[in-house]
């Protein structure tokens, strides 16, 4: 038994097999230096040995010190952050998507979209689907306005 000179509530017991103990003293502070002692019984005594002669323990130095374990992310955190990083991600392509289509100007159904320039100015397509005069031309002031079936050329 190893026990604490003046301090009655501390005392560690260890079986052992020979003639001798070993009492690994761990995590030690200041708080721990003082006189120790040791006392054995044998097999089938109920009573302690006289005390060994004293031994002055003394603890120098800071005990190391362990911090506090982070603490785990909560299920808030990880799904604001997974979901952030999953909108960036998606947020590039559709970016690229639309700046593709705005320059390409893709087919879109029902969509009022240019007409490409013909190659000979004076030909076009009238409002009604006729050729000859394009459908600017209603904007041009003319001498009288077509009529439905009518095209007329215009230089602008």
């Amino acid at each position: 038994m190893l026990g604490k000179w003046r301090d009655p509530g501390y005392r560690k017991e260890q079986s052992s097999g020979g003639y001798d103990a070993e009492f690994l003293l761990t995590g030690l502070a200041p708080k721990n230096a003082g006189m120790y002692f040791c006392a054995y019984k044998m097999t089938g005594s109920h009573e302690w040995s006289e005390k060994s002669e004293y031994l002055q323990l003394e603890v120098t130095g800071a005990a190391p010190t362990v911090g506090p374990a982070p603490p785990p992310a909560d299920a808030r955190t990880v799904f604001v952050s997974t979901f952030s990083c999953l909108a960036i991600f998606l947020l590039f392509p559709a970016v690229f998507l639309i700046y593709r289509c705005s320059q390409h100007e893709l087919a879109i159904p029902n969509f009022p979209r240019r007409r490409p320039a013909t190659e000979d100015p004076q030909e076009g397509t009238c409002v009604d689907g006729n050729s000859k005069a394009p459908a600017e031309a209603a904007s041009v002031p003319a001498q009288e306005p077509p009529g439905p079936g009518d095209c007329t050329a215009v230089k602008v």
